[in-house]
């Protein structure tokens, strides 16, 4: 039955003590459903993940998202930073999954010839810093898709579509913060409202972004 109990899964306790929380079978069959289609899987794919199966990224966001669209589920035992991407062109993956420092240390190997050398064309992974995101996906030619959830009402949004642009960096050091008066809390000195805008920080037309921000075309033999 869809809300019969199908799996416990524990909260990763950063505001208290860990809970279970009992998942009915519908949340499983939601969470796949959400995951491929913000993917764009299709039976075509091969879902690579080296992450544990009791955590949700693998078990759901790479697996559970591979069998609803019909792809091929690649699972491997455990991450090595250096064999990561031989396993990755040997397996024919299409997509791989990430969580923490996965894509830094990825990025701490030393560059080679091969760095764009596989079948992969986009990532899932959780929120990093954009100047990770940018480094991974103009080295590694991956588009990467970000996405952010809770245990107890699973993954709630992803960011930059499987067929979308990444808009680009500013190639800009950021600005010097607001000075500020010592005198009092009344007296010190904020940006001048013209000077940011509703969109973000103002535009500084100084420095140039990179030469590829688009999503790099499939990989083909």
């Amino acid at each position: 039955m869809p809300a019969s109990a199908c799996s416990i899964a524990y909260t990763s306790g950063t505001t208290g003590q860990s809970k279970g929380v009992v998942s009915p079978h519908l949340a499983g069959v939601t969470m796949a459903r959400e995951a491929a289609t913000a993917f764009d899987l299709t039976t075509n794919d091969r879902v690579y993940t080296c992450l544990p199966m009791f955590h949700g990224a693998a078990a759901v966001t790479a697996g559970l998202a591979a069998f609803y669209a019909g792809a091929t589920f690649v699972l491997s035992p455990r991450f090595s930073a250096s064999g990561f991407w031989e396993e990755i062109r040997t397996s024919g993956a299409t997509q791989f999954n990430a969580l923490g420092p996965l894509l830094p240390i990825l990025l701490a190997q030393p560059p080679t010839a091969a760095d764009r050398d596989h079948a992969v064309t986009r990532a899932f992974a959780a929120p990093a810093p954009p100047e990770i995101l940018h480094r991974f996906e103009e080295r590694f030619g991956v588009h990467i898709i970000e996405g952010y959830g809770q245990t107890e009402i699973k993954k709630t949004f992803s960011t930059i579509p499987a067929t979308a642009a990444r808009s680009a960096p500013s190639a800009c050091p950021p600005p010097p913060p607001p000075s500020r008066s010592t005198t009092s809390t009344a007296t010190k000195s904020r940006p001048a409202p013209s000077a940011r805008s509703s969109t973000g920080p103002a535009a500084r037309t100084s420095c140039s972004p990179p030469t590829s921000t688009t999503r790099p075309p499939p990989w083909t033999a």
